[in-house]
């Protein structure tokens, strides 16, 4: 229509509408001013229709400009304050507005995608505007628009809700920009249409599985990223990644490709398995290393390495001996590399169902067996070849470390030697401080450890990673501090005999001339023996730098013990802190000069 027009701005695109006069108001002199129906009326375009020019029709866009002149489809007014609740449309697409413009405590309430909310791109503008035409905006038929019966209306207001509480802390879902969500223990995971999708209906079973499915077996405490943790080993954790050209597998600065037949589960991927594909291509990037770098590093400490012959070619696993022997056979039908790879994957799992990987498993076993017998062949003439040159190797420390000290040397790039020689330092001492733990008595363990140690396997059989281990042995033993710590009792007996253990043990020691002669003999010598003078500069330095504790320290000290939650459960560390700093709020100056003068004395003591 010519009164109407779609514009941009600098906010975005918008509709406006201008009255069109009659010729009645032609007739009218110039001075008669212009009624307020004659005034513009402007509307945001949603982003759902901007991004789909297909629906912005003329019928769309006068429901906008009749929606926004009327303020809104009127659904009804609210139980418990009177209040009217009105559907509007905005930028965002439709939406509820519980209040009218203009009186305190009006909020505006998100709508889901299926009914219009979240862009816009779903709106029924033949229903919005029949409704709108029908009850001029003051809720001829509350209820009916876009599919919400007027108790739906009610629900999405009172967003967000509490479903249930779960280990403790509540599940409670609500919608925001990206869908229905629930939220849990500060983590957010989305209501899927495989859960119905509908915040207002999802009862406390359904939450509570997607609680477990989605943040604390698949989603808790993980690195951004990260799809799954396999496991630790040699120090690292190998995880499952989700990058920038897919999934891959993950071990300290290793990457390594994802088989194909774990992409849509990658937790289930077997530790062994994926450590067998990392270690194939560490392999493979530190021989292409030693290449680049082997010119420049052999002229560098020649007069101390000696020149090793080369270590025997690890065996490969039945998984490679399979993809060797079908790979030319697949290739004929297919061309990409990474074709090649994913049918090789599902031929293996089709292999493993049918019970035919036995052959390749004896054929990698038998290789295995004949790489052990060329590694102890390599390590007797590497031993003969140390021997030759002078060098003694019998201080226990294997060929492999010998070929480590050269790697070492090599990785160093030119940086001086001062730190080799400080780490050796550090390694002397620290074996002989493992010696004198050697001879004392094992410490005594307290009742927590003796409940893990006596829960770890149960629990370990039900979670994955350690973290989720440590974190379910710890609710176990909050658990037990219930009915007045019952369930904790034999665990504390444990802990009394184990220190009584302990102590005996410890007497014997000091009874013993023996033992006391043998533990000064293995006392771990110094680098330098200090001065007296530099031990009482160390002394005098710890006790300057040591700080009085503040008033607001001791006042948490004291009360710390005392912040509980209301069901007698203990909270959690942040919790604690601030309640402590709420309560600490809340003290007038008389209870906080108890601490601050508690604080002074504490400082005059350290001063003096």
């Amino acid at each position: 229509k010519e009164n109407i027009g779609l514009f941009i701005g600098p906010w975005g695109p918008y509709v406006q509408k201008v009255a069109v006069p009659s010729q009645q108001n032609d007739s009218i002199s110039s001075s008669t001013p212009r009624q307020k129906e004659d005034k513009p009326i402007t509307v945001k375009l949603p982003i759902g229709m901007a991004a789909d020019i297909s629906t912005i029709t003329t019928d769309a866009l006068e429901t906008l400009l009749s929606t926004r002149q009327k303020d809104g489809v009127l659904m009804g007014q609210h139980p418990e304050d009177g209040r009217n609740i009105r559907l509007k449309i905005g930028r965002f697409g439709a939406y509820l507005q519980w209040g009218d413009d203009g009186e305190e405590g009006t909020s505006t309430h998100s709508l889901p995608k299926d009914v219009g909310g979240q862009g816009g791109q779903n709106i029924d503008f033949q229903a919005f505007h029949l409704s709108s035409d029908d009850d001029n905006g003051q809720g001829g038929v509350p209820g009916t628009v876009l599919g919400l019966t007027f108790e739906d209306v009610i629900g999405y207001v009172s967003l967000p809700r509490k479903i249930c509480t779960f280990r403790g802390l509540p599940i409670t879902a609500s919608i925001g920009p990206y869908g229905p969500y629930l939220k849990y223990n500060n983590t957010y995971v989305p209501i899927g249409k495989d859960s119905g999708g509908n915040v207002l209906s999802i009862d406390e079973e359904e939450a509570e599985k997607l609680v477990i499915d989605g943040i604390i077996n698949k989603k808790s405490k993980l690195s951004r990223g990260t799809l799954a943790e396999l496991g630790e080993v040699d120090g690292g954790m190998v995880r499952v990644k989700d990058g920038r050209f897919g999934v891959y597998l993950n071990w300290k600065k290793v990457n390594a490709k994802m088989p194909a037949e774990y992409l849509e589960n990658p937790s289930e991927m077997p530790l062994d398995e994926a450590w067998d594909i990392i270690k194939i291509k560490f392999g493979v990037g530190a021989g292409r290393g030693s290449k680049k770098k082997s010119k420049a590093n052999d002229n560098k400490g020649s007069d101390t390495a000696p020149d090793l012959p080369k270590p025997p070619k690890r065996p490969l696993s039945s998984y490679l001996h399979f993809c060797a022997a079908k790979r030319p056979k697949v290739t004929e039908s297919t061309k990409s590399l990474g074709e090649v790879s994913k049918k090789l994957a599902k031929l293996w799992a089709a292999a493993g169902q049918a019970g035919e990987r036995k052959p390749y498993e004896d054929l990698a076993l038998a290789e295995k067996v004949s790489y052990e017998e060329k590694k102890r062949a390599w390590q007797e003439e590497c031993n003969n070849i140390l021997s030759k040159m002078g060098l003694d190797n019998s201080s226990g420390r294997s060929i492999a470390s010998s070929k480590n000290k050269q790697a070492t040397k090599k990785s160093t790039y030119g940086k001086k030697n001062k730190k080799s020689t400080r780490d050796k330092s550090r390694t002397s001492i620290h074996s002989n401080t493992l010696k004198n733990n050697d001879m004392l008595p094992k410490k005594p363990l307290s009742s927590y450890l003796h409940f893990c140690a006596a829960k770890r396997p149960e629990v370990a059989k039900t979670t994955k990673t350690l973290g989720d281990v440590s974190k379910e042995l710890a609710r176990l033993w909050a658990e037990t501090a219930k009915d007045g710590g019952k369930g904790r009792q034999p665990y504390e007996e444990l802990a009394t005999k184990d220190k009584e253990r302990y102590e005996r043990q410890i007497l014997q020691m000091k009874n013993s001339a023996d033992t006391t002669e043998a533990l000064l003999s293995s006392t771990p010598p110094l680098k330098k023996s200090r001065s007296a003078k530099t031990k009482a500069k160390l002394i005098s330095k710890k006790v300057k730098n040591k700080r009085a504790p503040s008033a607001y320290m001791l006042f948490c000290s004291e009360h710390r013990k005392d912040v509980m939650n209301e069901d007698g459960s203990k909270l959690s560390f942040g919790e604690t802190t601030k309640r402590l700093a709420q309560m600490w709020k809340d003290c007038d100056s008389t209870a906080r000069s108890v601490y601050e003068n508690r604080a002074l004395e504490e400082k005059l003591k350290i001063a003096d």
